[in-house]
């Protein structure tokens, strides 16, 4: 509601009522016009009230069936029974009254002016309860500090399925660590979920494929294999390849896949002079010949048989496996026409020896403690004019071979003399 003053008159205006305007006597009386439009007076024997009640004015308002009472009036102490007005064409906004409400009782939200006109009091009693006070915002240091910029958060699926019409799911099975040996009632085929290598782990460098191919042909070796047959081939998971024959003897008899050569990583092969085989595993090969038999080479071994030639060269194919010396240190593996020996400090590389000198050789005491010369350092190098003789080097000295002389051991002193001399 507004209040404005037109001369003499004090005009109420409300946002839901017609204008009023209140007229002010020299007697203290107070009249009332209603105006339907605003501007407009109509006739005072439609709405007119007068009253003086100990010096105040009470102003009776008719609208329809609604009706506004206003505050008791406060006066000024110059003019007890006279309400002073401020001829000032409107207020301050801070200096009158805000009516937020149209129920009676509702406390005003701002203190009256000294100078306002109010109501008396309904005669119904309202409640006294003082209105609670406003909460004053607190901002914390938190809040006010300026926060990082977040990453939008990632919607989360959320399924709509049941558990009667959602897909059934299979929990992960706790796998077993590898143990070697056979397949226990392998699968034909492949099964999902219920393979070895579901249950157990594969050790590298093979896959699951490789694993579930290893246990189907597993079965089916089994299914061709007559109960009183010797197994002639066979299988070893996880390796897809089948081991035979003499290599797999040899393979069985240094523990298989226990042993150090691991698994097999391919089938046997045939030798280029059409007479030998091998087959590849892990860590080195098995070569196999009719009269020599089946040998792993590895290491320092396979790496010097390799730099002449394999089974191609002098040397032949191996007729043993790898030997311990009698020292305990030292290796050595035979082969059809030479020997190889290794030591870790005295021949690191491997060399080879064979022939009369390796004959002489041994009657010195080959590598052992006491013998003459010790390991070879050096393989068989041809020597003389023609190249038609033979030596090696040893640890503590030389041994040299001709056709028309023989093999004999050089040492010191007289190898010292000899080699300023310039040897033969």
């Amino acid at each position: 509601m507004r209040l404005r003053f037109i001369g003499k008159r004090l005009r109420f205006e409300a946002a839901m009522a017609p204008p009023l305007t209140l007229y002010h006597s020299k007697d203290s009386r107070c009249q009332m016009d209603l105006h339907t439009q605003r501007g407009s007076f109509m006739s005072r024997h439609r709405w007119l009230g007068r009253c003086v009640v100990a010096g105040t004015a009470v102003v009776r308002i008719a609208a329809g069936e609604s009706a506004a009472l206003a505050q008791p009036t406060t006066t000024s102490p110059a003019a007890p029974t006279t309400t002073t007005l401020s001829t000032a064409p409107d207020l301050a906004p801070t200096d009158r009254p805000v009516e937020t409400s149209a129920d009676p009782c509702l406390a005003p939200t701002t203190t009256p002016s000294s100078t306002a006109t109010a109501t008396t009091p309904p005669s119904v009693p309202c409640a006294t309860t003082p209105p609670a006070p406003e909460p004053v915002p607190t901002i914390s240091a938190t809040a006010a500090a300026p926060q990082p910029a977040q990453a939008p958060a990632v919607p989360t699926e959320v399924s709509t399925q049941t558990p009667e019409s959602g897909p059934t799911e299979v929990p992960p099975i706790s796998k077993v660590p590898y143990a070697s040996g056979p397949t226990e009632n392998p699968n034909a085929t492949i099964v999902p979920g219920q393979m070895r290598s579901d249950r157990q782990e594969i050790p590298e460098p093979f896959t699951k494929a490789d694993a579930d191919l290893a246990e189907t042909l597993e079965a089916q070796a089994q299914a061709s294999r007559s109960a009183f047959a010797p197994m002639a081939c066979q299988y070893f998971w996880p390796s897809p390849h089948i081991v035979c024959g003499a290599i797999l003897d040899k393979y069985l008899s240094l523990g298989a896949e226990n042993s150090f050569l691991k698994h097999p990583i391919n089938v046997e092969l045939s030798n280029p002079d059409g007479i030998g085989s091998r087959q590849e595993f892990l860590v080195g090969p098995i070569y196999a010949h009719p009269t020599a038999g089946a040998h792993p080479v590895v290491n320092s071994f396979m790496t010097k048989w390799g730099s002449f030639g394999w089974e191609a060269s002098f040397l032949g194919y191996p007729t043993t496996d790898e030997i311990v010396n009698s020292d305990g240190i030292g290796r050595r593996q035979h082969f059809q026409n030479a020997d190889i020996y290794w030591h870790p400090v005295a021949s690191p590389g491997a060399n080879v020896i064979g022939g009369a000198i390796r004959d002489k050789w041994a009657l010195t005491g080959g590598e052992g403690p006491g013998g003459l010369l010790g390991y070879p350092i050096t393989d068989e190098i041809w020597v003389g004019a023609s190249s038609e003789g033979r030596m090696n080097r040893f640890e503590r000295g030389v041994l040299y071979w001709h056709p028309n002389h023989g093999a004999w051991p050089v040492t010191s002193p007289v190898l010292d003399e000899w080699s300023t001399a310039g040897y033969e």
